[in-house]
């Protein structure tokens, strides 16, 4: 009997042990497994903020080429003007000199 018990104990031993080293390497692969999702999450994370990023630079840089072409157009625009008035102005100029020479 005493023998029964000693070995039912001894069984139970090598169980509790065995049930420890399973959960410990439960514990290691779900802690190896956490690490790598969180390593995709951030990897993912990343990326997606650098294709947002990507995105904004561009729609802004898209921004400031449509403004420089407003600028550069009214810029054109003004130029003529200035050019009209003052091929009004030369006609003023050359008649006063003339009227002056007369």
């Amino acid at each position: 009997m005493v023998n029964e018990t000693v070995q039912a104990v001894r069984d139970a031993e090598m169980k509790a042990d065995e049930k420890e080293k399973d959960a410990l390497q439960k514990k290691e692969e779900l802690l190896s497994k956490a690490q790598l999702e969180a390593k995709d999450l951030m990897t993912s994370k990343v990326k997606e903020a650098n294709l947002l990023s990507e995105k904004k630079l561009k729609a802004a840089n898209e921004a400031s080429v449509v403004r420089l072409e407003a600028a550069k157009h009214k810029a054109d625009q003004e130029v003529l003007l200035l050019q009209e008035m003052v091929k009004g102005k030369e006609q003023v100029a050359i008649d006063f000199i003339i009227s002056s020479l007369i």
